[in-house]
């Protein structure tokens, strides 16, 4: 009543919008949202499950190659925990090991750090869960969201080709001998475009991303010859390259330009890079879950990145 009377919307509309109906344009759920935060409404839990029985209940589920030191998947689980409690829905972690037999306790699942060909969404599939992927997916039928990775990687190389830098290294999980991500892929794509030299350089799988950055500049000895601008694939392996490009007393910025992706809080303060939006790919991952319990047809949003320049 209180949120009715604040919006000038009906009570029934206000009920379609937090329990997830698609009816509900996003422009009217973000109203009906913003208004249940000014007047401190909080839907009930014991209500939804009442009501909705395990649909009230979503799964979140990290990869098997999830590093639990991983900043990155931290800030989208807080963020996706922070989203699901103010719906009012009931949360499981799902062990990758051990997701089929925890998806009957499950509404819905939201998967993290998923990859193309990932068997949980098999599984889900089969196991009739809808499910969200928050990754990059082939699948048509697969709802999924992900940054603005391609924008992202052109801005950073428009960037570095705006200084007048000559020859760009990217730094990726991608092994020598396996295909180039999609940000290092369109980083190299527009890199040709623009007339800049290339270089790759794989990150080796360590105990946190950035030792995995440290150790992959320390040994790349002849290849970053040259290189004048450094492109790292996250926040996380550019602060380590920082910090190996330092001990080997290599300028930043006056030698060699650096930028990573991610913009992690207490941690990218000086670093040149693009900023995602946490609470942006928790909210749109949510949405797609209503529509795909609602049954509707899969599709992939992409959430918008911004190139902050800084120190780097």
């Amino acid at each position: 009543y209180d949120v009715a009377r604040r919006t000038g919307l009906s009570q029934a509309t206000i009920s379609r919008a937090l329990r997830g109906d698609p009816s509900v344009t996003d422009a009217t759920r973000d109203r009906i949202m913003e208004a249940c935060a000014a007047v401190g409404y909080r839907p009930s839990l014991g209500a939804r499950l009442l009501a909705e029985g395990r649909r009230a209940v979503i799964g979140i589920s990290l990869s098997r190659d999830a590093l639990p030191t991983d900043r990155y998947v931290s800030l989208l689980h807080q963020a996706l925990l922070e989203a699901l409690d103010a719906s009012g829905r009931g949360v499981v972690l799902l062990p990758a090991a051990t997701l089929e037999a925890e998806l009957a306790r499950v509404g819905a699942v939201i998967l993290i750090g998923v990859a193309d060909g990932d068997p949980r969404i098999a599984l889900c599939r089969q196991r009739g869960v809808p499910c969200v992927a928050i990754g990059y997916v082939a699948d048509p039928d697969t709802f999924s969201v992900v940054p603005d990775d391609e924008g992202g990687a052109r801005a950073i190389v428009r960037h570095v080709h705006r200084l007048g830098r000559r020859r760009l290294a990217v730094l990726s999980s991608a092994g020598p001998d396996e295909p180039l991500d999609i940000r290092a892929l369109v980083a190299r794509e527009e890199a040709a475009r623009l007339g800049l030299g290339f270089t790759h350089l794989s990150a080796p799988r360590d105990a946190t991303h950035t030792l995995a950055g440290y150790r992959a500049i320390l040994r790349s000895g002849a290849a970053l010859d040259g290189c004048d601008a450094l492109f790292c694939e996250t926040d996380e392996y550019a602060l380590g390259a920082l910090a190996a490009l330092r001990d080997a007393g290599i300028g930043v910025p006056s030698r060699i330009t650096v930028a990573g992706f991610d913009d992690l809080p207490g941690m990218a303060e000086r670093l040149t890079t693009i900023r995602q939006s946490f609470p942006g790919i928790a909210q749109a991952a949510l949405r797609l879950r209503d529509e795909a319990v609602a049954g509707g047809p899969a599709r992939k949003v992409v959430v918008p990145v911004e190139l902050r320049i800084r120190e780097t």
